[in-house]
């Protein structure tokens, strides 16, 4: 599949994929990567190298967490990661849409080089650092949120 440089669209839902191949990085002109119910785990970190990635789905696997840096994509504007395990994105986020899950990582990832996490006014009712590195935190703001609980990790 990786020498099909002219390729747009792959769409490899409803088989038994665990894992994606890292010749999959070659198709940089791939716009939209279907990946629905399948077996993946962890997140096919390969995408991170699809530059011309508009749209990516990957609902119906068995993924627990997105890395951060996924929030900072400039060109991804449909991630779909319903019926997954995630623990980070919250679940709940998702109803929210792409951008504020994008937005989401996005600051993550800011707090992994930074140590400052600012978290506000994002409707979440549940935090995980699953799949973060977030142990250098210097600054941390929820506010605004629906938390009823303080996670273990802020305590």
């Amino acid at each position: 599949i990786g020498t099909l440089k002219d390729l747009k669209d792959l769409t490899l839902d409803y088989n038994r994929l665990r894992e994606l191949p890292i010749s999959l990085a070659n198709l940089t002109g791939l716009e939209i990567l279907s990946l629905n119910e399948n077996k993946l785990r962890p997140f096919p970190e390969v995408v991170l190298y699809l530059s011309s990635l508009t749209s990516l789905y990957l609902e119906g696997n068995e993924i627990t967490f997105v890395p951060p840096v996924v929030g900072t994509s400039t060109s991804l504007t449909e991630l779909e990661l319903m019926y997954n395990p995630l623990l980070n994105p919250p679940v709940d986020l998702l109803s929210s849409g792409t951008p504020a899950v994008l937005l989401y990582l996005n600051r993550l990832h800011h707090a992994e080089l930074t140590g400052d996490l600012d978290l506000t006014v994002q409707s979440l009712k549940f935090l995980s650092f699953e799949g973060t590195d977030v142990v250098q935190l210097q600054r941390v703001s929820l506010s605004d949120n629906a938390f009823r609980l303080l996670s273990s990790m802020i305590c």
